[in-house]
Formats: structure tokens, sequence, C-alpha cells
């Protein structure tokens, strides 16, 4: 991560639900800070961020891309995000559309563990995907941040996991 503004890193997607044939994709991305809105007890942010890699669909392999803009408000205990996804390979894109609202059950020092409790909405064009949602919980300690999620679809519950550091 750069001053503040800037990042760079990696991110894999894979977009597969039993109907038609799945998306995956590999990129290097960019994001950069838009706009920040800083106020004495929250916050509010707008990114943009856009990646290039190699990706795959239907047995068809080449460049793959993907973009991104993201708006959040938060304050130590409230969190809304809102955010426009797309991903590009060949013979094939997913453009797919989150809300993700949270709140934090107490407020935690930055040494000690901080869960959040969120709900997401996703929709994603293609494939008869359709609406998901489902519960997350978060835990955050220091730098480091924790994401375990169940979501619904019309296909039945499936579960994700994710780590992150948070430099």
């Amino acid at each position: 991560s750069f001053p503040g503004f800037y990042s760079v890193g990696f991110a894999a997607y894979s977009f597969n639900t039993g109907e038609g044939p799945s998306l995956e994709a590999e990129v290097a991305n960019y994001s950069k800070l838009l706009k920040r809105w800083n106020a004495p007890d929250s916050q509010a942010n707008i990114y943009a961020s856009v990646g290039v890699g190699r990706g795959r669909r239907a047995g068809v392999e080449g460049w793959a891309g993907a973009t991104s803009l993201q708006a959040d408000w938060e304050d130590r205990r409230w969190h809304i995000m809102l955010q426009e996804q797309a991903v590009f390979v060949p013979g094939g894109s997913r453009l797919v559309s989150t809300i993700h609202a949270g709140w934090a059950p107490y407020l935690a020092e930055y040494d000690e563990w901080a869960p959040w409790i969120y709900w997401t909405f996703q929709h994603e064009n293609g494939d008869g995907v359709g609406f998901v949602h489902g519960p997350s919980l978060v835990l955050m300690h220091q730098n480091y941040l924790l994401e375990l999620r169940v979501m619904h679809s019309s296909h039945g519950y499936h579960a994700e996991a994710g780590f992150r550091t948070l430099f």
C-alpha cells in the first residue's frame, strides 16, 4: 500500500453457479481513493480500481480485466458500502452489484479483537445467478481482517472465507 490513497494487490475471481460455464480470472489490481470526507466521528470514501491479468470461460483462456467503483460510510459502530464490480474474460463478463451493511456489537480498541456483523446483498448478471444474500462475521485485529460469510441464492447456500491485511 502507498500513502493512504493508492494500493496495489492481487484479486482472484471465480463465478461458478452450476448453471452455464464458470468464469474465472486472476488479476493484478490498482486502486485509488478518489475522495474522502472526514467528520469528527465518521468517514466516507469513494474508491475506484482497475485490474488486468488472465481469465477463462468455457475452456477459452486469455486476457482478463476487472474494474470497480465503491462508496462507503462508517463510524465506530456502523458501516455501509455500495460497490459496482465488472470482470471481463474471453467470451464473457460478470457485473456484480453489492450492498454491504454492518454493525459492531461493542466498541473495541485497536489492539483488541473487533467483531462486526454484516448483511450482504448482491446481484450478479449472467447464467441465472440473480440475487444472493447472507450474514457475515468479520473479526478485525490491528492490521488483520478475517471474514466468514454464508450466502443464499436460488441454488442453495455456500460459504465464503477471506483473510486480508489492512496496511
